[in-house]
């Protein structure tokens, strides 16, 4: 009677939108083949534990991210697959220092533009904390599944117009675990 409770229980809370998906990796555990096969894409100098890259891509969205990396990633052949990492890794590189240098040019324009309202007595709108505020309510807002959801599928429907790709944003938060991490231990 157990088993016939479980079985019904399993059936009638079954995903239909999931199922051959589910099922096919059922039968890849029972054959013992590897669903996915392991991707070396993490190199770090030292070691990181899993806790520090779990704390950082915690969100649905920052998970459904890192699968779509991987899978993408796994069916590749292995030549292929090495270039694209190394392609990922050069695109990362690059992303991280065009972000450092948008962050001192908006702050140069708002000091030159907090300098010239002062200068000439007019009050404005402060550009740069409002864009900082906003980026530290939607962080927060995505600690809520459901906030969460809406926001990746706002940042989904803009991602051709930003130009954003989701798996740099992906590897962006996982470099940062390396580089805090690098900081704390002086190396």
């Amino acid at each position: 009677m157990q088993f016939m409770g479980d079985r019904l229980n399993f059936y009638s809370s079954l995903n239909t939108r999931i199922a051959a998906a589910w099922a096919m990796n059922e039968r890849g555990k029972e054959e013992r083949r590897i669903v996915l096969p392991p991707v070396p894409l993490f190199e770090f100098d030292h070691d990181v534990p899993i806790e520090d890259i779990l704390s950082l891509t915690s969100t649905a969205s920052d998970r459904r991210k890192g699968r779509a990396l991987i899978a993408r990633l796994a069916d590749l052949p292995a030549e292929e697959r090495e270039s694209e990492i190394a392609r990922l890794n050069a695109e990362l590189s690059r992303a991280s220092r065009v972000a450092v240098n948008r962050q001192r040019a908006a702050l140069l324009i708002d000091s030159g533009f907090s300098v010239g309202t002062y200068l000439f007595g007019v009050n404005a709108f402060p550009f740069v904390p409002a864009l900082t505020l906003t980026q530290i309510v939607l962080a927060c807002a995505q600690r809520a599944p459901a906030l969460d959801a809406i926001i990746d599928e706002i940042e989904r429907a803009f991602i051709g117009v930003l130009g954003r790709n989701e798996d740099l944003h992906f590897l962006s938060k996982v470099s940062r675990v390396a580089r805090r991490l690098t900081v704390q231990d002086g190396t």
